[in-house]
């Protein structure tokens, strides 16, 4: 394989409405998916949810949002053609759906926040395949904070309710800097480990947007490829341009139009955004043809340094190239016509959102209007008499507010169908009559990724038959006969059908496991493959490997199996290291309330990751569960009911645990295993001040919740 060739690919999540209103949004969405099973050559993924499709990527419903994901590209170009493919698909099943419903359009967004009030966020979120040994974050937190200039979609802060614009919508959402959360706390970085490929790590970012504009789309993607080619080249291309704080940094990029918003730096002295832009343009361009850098850097180089020129000069010189600034020539230009000065709007959003958050509390859920605030049944009436002062203080008068309210409306439905595909979408409006200049230069010759052609064939010829075959992005499963097509190299995509065993590296599906294949499938050999998977960092297929494992082993066990418990910790210590602390625990107090009497050596290990997990959250209550092992080492030598190996092996959860706990919780953990897999030494615990402050608890004793 090319040591230079890049695997890029990104997931969107689309905004679906209804021109009548008439259905609930998820009713809509999923009537949408049903369609598409309907209409799209496609087999259905490992859980049977969603769809494989025909071009090698994957629909699929994802918190009540249509997510279309592209196929494995090698090259900017291609993505930006996947992308685009993928909208033109989804606007055909829109439109076909609404037809078939006959009672209205659907609507299909390209847009990732809600202006109506509700303050949610959906994913656009970037992969970026890569074999670096370290950390990605030091090299790259600073181009993520600073690329907004040209990344950004453009438009309002939908977490205040005053009128904000904004380069990147999805910057207010970013509360840290590295972040495990794609839901909530989310970071600038997120450093989700799932490993969709043998060979390569997988980089992926949520921080960016849906974009429209081709330019836009095709430099994000370049530029952070390069970034990547560098950081795997050994480059550190962060260093000289850290940040002190990236997360405010961010915001004040976002926020400013000019480009010339300065942010302090890690070593001292002020950058702007351009500054670390042009830093990484340097390195770049000084290490093309480097043999860990793609065949085409220097178009992105080129392409990148101009548009970085043009920032320097002004919006109005990127006005028609890039999401951010066409959005801020239509809206001013629009509140030109409705006689407002795009300034004036700045000066009353403090005040708009005191009025907007008073609302909240009113717990009113209309649009803030003037009759809603000058009202003779206001439930603002206190809230205008303390802003008098201000206002007037302002050189401001209330009777402007009626059109600043109004307009603020009217810049959201704006803002909303900017990116709506197809017809009325004002941005298919503008590029059908040519007043746009965002196309990029012709593509090089480039092959497609070898698994991504694969799966896309297997799925033209296969489709129609989704009740035997499933499909997932390391493979392609047959039901019937127990065989699959291996995935998992994105560069060596294997041709032929093999016949799985628990020891290849790839789980199957649940579905593979319902059929006729099921019977030659060990859930014991799939639960050491799991530990090896675990020890070897690949946790996603751990975890599927693990839950596999359980769902065939409760079809043959009995109902008070004594495996069972000893399966579901095992998948609790998985979660655990995948830093999905919420849901380990529930799986681990499952683990508990399955253990029934009498106690063994699994009930300690079950105890162990109860102790971990609320340590890991910073929860120090941990008294009782110690008081439970203290009881536990103190009856008789620890048996061993469920058939499990005697000599617990921990490790990769020790090293995890260390460096994450301090030395002394990290210590007292370390001992407890030690003690569990010699009950002997059970003496060396009571040197952990912790251990010995707890008394005995009674094994009977319930635990206080998940």
């Amino acid at each position: 394989m090319n040591a230079a060739a890049r695997i890029l690919g990104v997931e969107t999540e689309y905004a679906v409405v209804g021109r009548d209103g008439d259905l609930d949004p998820l009713e809509l969405v999923e009537g949408l998916m049903r369609h598409a099973r309907r209409r799209l050559a496609h087999l259905p993924d490992e859980l049977g949810r969603g769809l494989f499709l025909a071009s090698g990527g994957r629909l699929y419903l994802d918190c009540a949002h249509p997510e279309m994901t592209t196929p494995e590209c090698g090259d900017p170009w291609s993505l930006v053609r996947e992308i685009r493919a993928g909208e033109r698909t989804m606007l055909q099943l829109a439109d076909e759906w609404g037809a078939r419903r006959r009672r209205g359009r659907v609507l299909v967004l390209r847009t990732n926040v809600d202006l109506s009030g509700s303050q949610s966020t959906w994913g656009t979120h970037e992969n970026y395949g890569h074999r670096a040994a370290a950390c990605l974050a030091p090299a790259i937190v600073p181009h993520l904070v600073s690329r907004v200039v040209f990344t950004g979609a453009g438009g309002f802060d939908n977490l205040s309710h005053g009128i904000d614009f904004t380069l990147s919508p999805r910057t207010p959402h970013l509360v840290r800097e590295i972040s495990s959360d794609s839901t909530g706390r989310r970071g600038i970085f997120h450093d989700k480990q799932e490993h969709l490929a043998r060979t390569h790590r997988r980089l992926h970012l949520l921080c960016g947007e849906s974009l429209c504009s081709d330019l836009a789309l095709w430099l994000r993607t370049g530029t952070t490829a390069l970034v990547v080619a560098l950081a795997e080249g050994g480059v550190q291309p962060g260093a000289a341009v850290a940040l002190r704080d990236p997360v405010a940094a961010m915001r004040r990029f976002a926020s400013d139009s000019t480009c010339r918003a300065t942010a302090p730096a890690a070593h001292g002295g002020a950058l702007t955004a351009l500054d670390i832009q042009r830093h990484y343009l340097a390195l770049a361009e000084g290490h093309v043809g480097a043999r860990f850098m793609p065949s085409w850097s220097a178009d992105v180089c080129r392409a990148w340094r101009d548009v970085l020129d043009r920032l320097a000069r002004g919006s109005e010189a990127v006005a028609t190239r890039l999401d951010w600034a066409t959005k801020l020539g239509i809206f001013r230009a629009h509140a030109r016509r409705r006689g407002v000065a795009w300034e004036t709007l700045a000066a009353w959003s403090p005040i708009v959102a005191h009025l907007g958050a008073a609302l909240v509390r009113e717990r009113r859920k209309e649009p803030l209007t003037a009759p809603l605030v000058f009202g003779p049944a206001s439930p603002l009436e206190a809230d205008v008499a303390r802003l008098e002062p201000i206002v007037a203080g302002m050189g401001r008068s209330w009777e402007e507010l009626e059109a600043v309210l109004a307009l603020r409306l009217e810049l959201f439905e704006l803002d909303a169908r900017f990116g709506q595909l197809g017809d009325g979408g004002i941005f298919a409006e503008l590029d059908a009559a040519g007043v746009l200049d965002h196309g990029v230069a012709p593509a090089p010759d480039a092959s497609p990724i070898p698994r991504a052609a694969r799966r896309a064939a297997l799925v033209r010829e296969l489709a129609g038959e989704s009740a035997r075959y499933s499909c997932t992005w390391s493979g392609v499963w047959d039901s019937e006969t127990g065989r699959y097509v291996d995935l998992g190299d994105p560069f060596e995509a294997q041709r032929d059908w093999t016949v799985w065993t628990p020891n290849d590296d790839s789980p199957p599906p649940e579905r593979f496991l319902r059929g006729r294949a099921r019977s030659a499938v060990d859930p014991i050999a799939l639960s050491n493959r799991a530990l090896e998977l675990r020890k070897r960092h690949q946790l996603p297929q751990a975890e599927r490997a693990l839950r596999r494992a359980i769902a065939l082993e409760d079809a043959q066990v009995p109902a008070a199996s004594p495996k069972r418990p000893h399966r579901r910790n095992n998948l609790a210590l998985v979660l655990l290291r995948a830093e999905k602390l919420d849901e380990a625990r529930a799986v681990n107090a499952e683990a508990w309330r399955l253990k029934a009497p009498p106690h063994d050596v699994t009930s300690g290990r079950i105890l162990f990751t109860r102790v971990a997990l609320l340590l890991l959250a910073g929860e120090r209550a941990v008294r009782s569960y110690l008081g439970q092992l203290k009881t536990l080492l103190a009856s008789s030598a620890l048996a061993c009911h469920g058939d499990v190996t005697a000599t617990w092996d921990v490790p990769d959860v020790l090293a995890f645990l260390a460096e994450r706990l301090a030395p002394d919780e990290a210590g007292l953990l370390a001992a407890i295993v030690e003690t569990l897999n010699a009950p002997a030494e059970a003496a060396g615990l009571e040197a952990h001040a912790r251990w010995a402050a707890a008394d005995a608890t009674p094994l009977a004793a319930p635990w206080p919740g998940p």
